[in-house]
């Protein structure tokens, strides 16, 4: 009779430890598929990260893009400025120098007049000739004052052209500063963009993955649930065996 005893009393702990297996067991494709939805959203959050540092690189690329035109069309300005400035100068200097030929011979004949002047007695004479001194006064003051301005035109310049002189390549070495960093910001993006693509091969066969081990849980635990059922009703048909034999 104790013999009897001790096997119901194990298959009351087998079908215990059944029961509590089929509680583990149930639910276990829905941990599956929250786990997948848990990483599902992590992944959507990094490549949602990612495609922010591509639209931020691509913005760079863009501004530096633009900087590189607007320096560019800088230099142009600057250059065609320069060499506008070099031919003004050019010019004014030539008619500097003709200025200054044409009074120093204007004080030539004026002084030449003042001689024939101070040896004229004759008043109609030197009435004539005092007229044409006048004359040549005058115009002489012209030419000096035409030789003001072109010394200071030519003293601009010569200072507008040293400035271009500098700013010229200035303008150039900021351009080139540009073009490197351009050239660090597409590679920056294609390495990117590299990335997305490699995270979206990665994120498909991620997702194939989860789907697959969704579906052999799934499989998993109908089998398990009934394997469970009928192991189950094999128990409680042995323990009943067992009652009816020890009632008799």
């Amino acid at each position: 009779m104790s013999e009897v005893y001790v096997s119901t009393d194990v298959l009351a702990k087998v079908k215990s430890a059944l029961r509590d297996y089929d509680t583990d067991i149930s639910g276990f494709s829905a941990k599956i598929r929250q786990c997948s939805s848990d990483v599902s959203q992590k992944c959507t959050h990094e490549m949602k990260k990612i495609e922010r540092e591509i639209e931020e690189a691509e913005h760079r690329v863009t501004e530096l893009k633009n900087k590189i035109e607007r320096l560019a069309e800088r230099i142009s300005q600057l250059t065609k400025e320069k060499e506008q400035r070099e031919k003004e100068l050019e010019s004014s200097e030539k008619q500097l120098e003709t200025a200054q030929k044409q009074a120093e011979a204007l004080r030539e004949l004026i002084s030449q007049f003042e001689r024939q002047l101070s040896m004229t007695n004759d008043p109609e004479a030197q009435a004539s000739i005092q007229q044409k001194i006048n004359q040549l006064r005058q115009q002489l003051q012209r030419v000096e004052q035409l030789i003001s301005r072109l010394r200071e035109k030519i003293a601009m310049l010569n200072e507008r052209i040293s400035q271009l002189a500098r700013e010229i390549p200035e303008t150039k070495t900021e351009k080139a500063k540009a073009e490197d960093e351009l050239r660090e910001a597409q590679r920056r993006l294609e390495l990117l963009k590299n990335k997305q693509e490699r995270m979206k091969s990665a994120l498909r066969k991620l997702n194939d993955d989860m789907n697959a081990l969704l579906s052999a849980s799934k499989s998993f635990e109908t089998s398990a649930a009934s394997q469970t059922a009928k192991s189950s009703s094999g128990i409680e048909k042995c323990m009943a065996a067992i009652e009816e034999y020890m009632s008799n």
